[in-house]
């Protein structure tokens, strides 16, 4: 980017051309005799949209608030300061940063009554369903005239459900860690197909048992998990999301039961599907 400035700054000097403003260039700018190309509208102040710079802006500065701080150096006895917490993220942008997630072979520190919470996607994948191969016994003299009924197979006992996992930075590493104890044991009960997302699924694949790191650490989008063609190529017969709830959702439920597992207590404003908070169970419409 340096390279290109000075490159254009040679250019200028050299031919005294200035670039002309474009349609979005905004009339303060004009009236005030400066011109710009764009008006840079992803760079204005305040502009939180998932994934603009304004948001990645303030997800990088709470990043380098929450990194965490290593034993004092016995020749550097000052605790490390805003500049090296920053050296600690350096590299790692919003929507490549990896993460390492040491914590996560421990129990889970908050109780989520998951047998409970699962009964909800074994309870509407095996719900009775009418065939006429099994009379109705309460009418047998009607065996072509009333269905009888029957479950579904046995398999959806243990349903194969999507576990989202929102990646974003306003999601601490000790969220994330307790996010995979969690997974751990709910794998226990069903097949798990992990998707990691941001503002993007950024990876989704079967769990094995735990994770080592997430990709993503961006803005927070909620959307991008309920497209009907992902849930379809895995045949997924619930969604359960674990987010801290900061960023848009569909405002339509998808055609899969989905529970919203919360790690803030901060105030979810999606009016569907079920919820829990790591912490207490409070399960509601």
């Amino acid at each position: 980017t340096l390279e290109r400035y000075e490159t254009l700054v040679a250019h200028m000097r050299a031919t005294g051309a200035r670039p002309r403003p474009a349609g979005g260039a905004s009339a303060a700018s004009v009236a005030s005799g400066g011109t710009t190309v764009d008006d840079h509208r992803y760079f204005v102040p305040g502009r939180n949209q998932p994934g603009s710079a304004g948001q990645n802006a303030l997800l990088l500065d709470r990043a380098i608030r929450d990194a965490p701080i290593p034993p004092n150096d016995p020749a550097k006895p000052h605790p490390p300061d805003r500049a090296h917490r920053a050296h600690l993220i350096a590299g790692r942008t919003p929507g490549s940063l990896v993460e390492e997630l040491t914590g996560v072979t421990r129990e889970p520190e908050s109780y989520v009554d998951w047998r409970t919470a699962l009964a909800m996607f074994t309870a509407r994948a095996r719900a009775p369903t009418h065939t006429w191969s099994r009379p109705s016994r309460r009418f047998p003299d009607r065996p072509f005239e009333m269905p009888g009924r029957t479950y579904r197979p046995r398999r959806a006992d243990e349903p194969c459900l999507l576990a989202a996992i929102d990646t974003s930075l306003s999601m601490t590493l000790p969220e994330l860690e307790e996010v995979v104890r969690h997974l751990a044991l709910v794998n226990e009960r069903a097949r798990l197909i992990v998707a990691e997302c941001d503002v993007e699924v950024s990876r989704i694949y079967p769990f094995s048992g735990t994770i080592e790191r997430v990709t993503g650490r961006g803005g927070t989008d909620l959307r991008p998990v309920f497209a009907p063609s992902l849930l379809d190529a895995h045949g997924i017969d619930g969604v359960i999301y674990f987010t801290d709830g900061d960023g848009p959702y569909p405002e339509h439920p998808p055609r899969v039961p989905t529970l919203w597992v919360l790690t803030k207590p901060q105030a979810f404003g999606c009016p569907w599907g079920e919820r829990a908070h790591l912490g207490t169970w409070a399960s509601r419409r």
